[in-house]
């Protein structure tokens, strides 16, 4: 009967462990998951202001003006980051964001 009990303890002990262990390792890969996404967003609002200065760039380049100025002129659109952020095209000839 001892004998019996302790196996039973033993294998409740185990099934025990694997449960935590799997909760640990699911709420670790959660946590992962989280701040990964959160860095894809981050890269991609960069990526997304690079193209937007680009853009200035590009078209100053195309068009003959003065690239400093097509520069801070992206560059002023990407100040207001929500119409940039969001795709909008800013105004006033301002350079196209995405």
């Amino acid at each position: 009967v001892v004998l019996d009990t302790r196996a039973t303890l033993i294998d409740e002990i185990i099934d025990l462990h694997d449960r935590i262990l799997g909760t640990v390792f699911s709420r670790a890969k959660r946590h992962h998951a989280e701040r990964f996404h959160a860095s894809c967003k981050s890269i991609n609002a960069k990526l997304r202001i690079y193209s937007c200065i680009g853009r200035a760039l590009l078209e100053a380049n195309q068009t003959g003006n003065d690239p400093f100025a097509a520069g801070r002129r992206g560059l002023h659109a990407v100040t207001s980051v929500h119409s940039c952020l969001a795709g909008d095209t800013p105004t006033q000839g301002g350079a196209c964001c995405l």
